[in-house]
């Protein structure tokens, strides 16, 4: 019980970091659909219906994209227990995308789905699995913080989904400095941080997440040249 409520606890935490920046960020698409807005309303004054047509199509992207931020972080901050469903990991991963875009503003995020079409189906609890998910990324990103070069462009984190017949992977991959050799055989340790204010939780308890999931979390690359982690989970039945 303890643990669950540390988890509990540490999920907060993470959700309240992200929270601080989205006030701002939000305001974004927000400024958009109201800018998007008045150009219909003008090609529509001139009868100009087809631009107006694509200028609403535009105005509903950004609407999604604002409901798909809030909708996630209202599940995420949900306190219940662990509530297993049939859910489409791939469908997860590809929901997050607007939130992570938020997280990882100052690198370029890539998002990139496996050559099958096949839904990805699981059991498992929904927000717990984003938050590990989350968690995966804003390391990644984090990475990033001291390293010297401070253009876009050359940070960059990819995040790519994958299915066998028995289980599916995704994978969280960055392009920094890797971890330190001191650090990378207690990593998933409770305690044990990369970043000088982390409190050393967020990939220990994530592991225990997906163990109790029946799936694996792992470290499977870090150099120079990046990190990556793992997450598999083993698949439903079709």
């Amino acid at each position: 019980e303890q643990k669950e409520r540390i988890e509990s606890q540490t999920g907060r935490s993470a959700l309240a970091e992200i929270a601080s920046t989205i006030g701002h960020e939000i305001n974004q698409p927000i400024a958009a659909i109201e800018s998007l807005s008045d150009t219909a309303c003008l090609l529509i004054e001139r009868d100009r219906t087809s631009d107006a047509t694509n200028k609403l199509r535009e105005i509903q992207r950004e609407a999604t994209r604002v409901g798909q931020i809030v909708h996630t972080i209202r599940r995420l901050s949900s306190t219940g227990r662990l509530q297993p469903e049939r859910i489409d990991l791939t469908e997860v991963v590809a929901e997050l995308e607007p939130l992570a875009q938020i997280i990882c503003k100052n690198a370029a995020l890539s998002f990139k789905k496996g050559r099958s079409n096949k839904p990805a189906w699981i059991s498992a609890d929904r927000t717990s699995i984003e938050q590990v998910l989350l968690n995966l990324i804003s390391n990644a990103h984090e990475c990033f913080r001291d390293k010297e070069s401070a253009s876009r462009g050359s940070h960059q984190i990819k995040v790519s989904v994958a299915r066998t017949d028995h289980d599916v992977t995704v994978t969280v991959a960055d392009n920094g400095p890797g971890i330190d050799p001191s650090l990378r055989d207690h990593i998933f340790q409770s305690l044990v941080s990369t970043k000088q204010d982390g409190v050393g939780l967020g990939l220990s308890l994530s592991r225990s997440i997906i163990e109790k999931h029946h799936g694996q979390l792992s470290l499977t690359k870090t150099d120079a040249s990046g990190t990556t982690f793992e997450l598999r989970l083993p698949l439903l039945d079709d």
